[in-house]
């Protein structure tokens, strides 16, 4: 696509996003404050620093691999997922924070996991303005240490097929009745009950989104790597 054509896509993702936070005026200073983020120093869009290069190093170029899921979007599809007020989402690979915001605009909780440290520094403040939380880890060792259901956003789209495997294991860990919701690629394991699909754009794309519960009653190992169910 040619520089004008991303540029009027964007506008459009911008005006919509917008558009519905008009309907939630309290989360439109965080969302300009991610935005405010990138212009100044984002390292997905400029040279990253030597922290950053260091943590990421070990990691699959594909896993690296940028796009964002605009507000639009995100809400409906964490609406056909479930999440609701009382609900949290946790994003894996959360980026500036864009689904987060959705999140909140839908009354649940969110919670942001997001592999570079810079990154994540320019928008807590923004995040925690808007009620969610954004932490520096690895989507592959992410922790979810409750027992109550969970809802789970992951760009499946940006990972190589290596960290998708590494991801299922722990989403098979997760409490019975939590929903994931991935685009492009499925998930791969039974135990996973497709809920929906969906085509959704995103920002490099229109895209095949796929939501999952997870069912079945089965012994397994927290997250943490405890028994969850001691």
């Amino acid at each position: 696509m040619s520089l004008i054509g991303r540029l009027a896509r964007s506008s459009l993702f911008r005006s919509t996003d917008l558009m519905l936070l008009a309907m939630r005026p309290s989360l439109l200073r965080p969302y300009f404050g991610i935005w405010r983020a990138e212009w100044l120093d984002s390292p997905f869009v400029r040279a990253r620093s030597e922290s950053t290069v260091r943590r990421t190093a070990a990691l699959d170029p594909d896993d690296l691999t940028y796009g964002e899921t605009p507000l639009a979007s995100a809400i409906w599809i964490l609406w056909k997922l479930g999440l609701r007020r009382g609900r949290t989402l946790i994003d894996l690979g959360a980026g500036r924070g864009r689904v987060l915001i959705a999140a909140r605009w839908l009354g649940a909780q969110g919670v942001g996991v997001e592999v570079a440290v810079e990154h994540v520094s320019m928008v807590k403040k923004a995040m925690e303005g808007a009620g969610a939380r954004i932490v520096v880890g690895d989507a592959t060792s992410f922790a979810w240490e409750s027992k109550e259901p969970v809802s789970i956003y992951v760009n499946w789209t940006a990972f190589a097929s290596a960290t998708r495997r590494r991801m299922e294991e722990r989403l098979l860990a997760l409490p019975k009745g939590s929903t994931v919701a991935c685009p492009t690629w499925p998930i791969e394991s039974d135990r996973f009950e497709l809920m929906f699909t969906t085509r959704a754009p995103l920002t490099w794309g229109v895209e095949l989104v796929r939501g999952y519960e997870l069912k079945g009653d089965f012994p397994r190992e927290g997250i943490d790597g405890t028994r969850a169910d001691s």
